[in-house]
């Protein structure tokens, strides 16, 4: 994602909510990829 993306959500969306659902994201996609054991 574009830092102008960033700031373009960042000011759409509130931070607190913003974050929250990077975080919701990154959770969701480590459960739908896990890493590979070695």
């Amino acid at each position: 994602m574009s830092v102008t993306h960033s700031v373009f959500f960042k000011t759409k969306i509130p931070s607190d909510i913003f974050t929250g659902a990077v975080r919701q994201l990154q959770l969701v996609t480590l459960v739908m990829s896990p890493p590979v054991p070695k």
